[in-house]
């Protein structure tokens, strides 16, 4: 189960970060927040809503990410002490950046795009 719920957040991971980053682009909340396309002619808030919020929503999950994969060494690993549990969550992480430093979100990006705009095959 653990190796199951591993290989899950390894290669899906970026799919609803993904979504959410493109929930909160200034063309998605254009259509719920119907003044903002004044407010973007500022360049501050321009920065704010096409940088920092994207770049928030990543950080909180990478934040979240040692302690995930702790619990789950602790849970899952069978380790048969505090310090193998460790070693595995640290084993589990390492691997999760290697795949997430060469996959980014363009794969992710590509998956949502294509269920977007409907898949034609033929």
């Amino acid at each position: 189960l653990a190796l199951a719920l591993l290989a899950t957040i390894y290669f899906f991971y970026t799919i609803p970060l993904v979504q959410a980053q493109q929930l909160l682009s200034p063309q998605t909340l254009g259509r719920i927040i119907t003044d903002l396309d004044v407010w973007l002619q500022n360049s501050f808030l321009k920065y704010v809503f096409t940088g920092l919020i994207p770049a928030l929503v990543w950080t909180a999950f990478f934040a979240i990410c040692p302690p995930m994969f702790k619990m789950i060494a602790n849970f899952g690993s069978n380790a048969t002490s505090s310090s193998n549990a460790e070693n595995s969550a640290l084993k589990y992480f390492w691997w999760f950046m290697v795949i997430s430093a060469f996959t980014g979100t363009s794969l992710s990006s590509a998956i949502i795009d294509a269920f977007n705009s409907g898949i034609n095959l033929g």
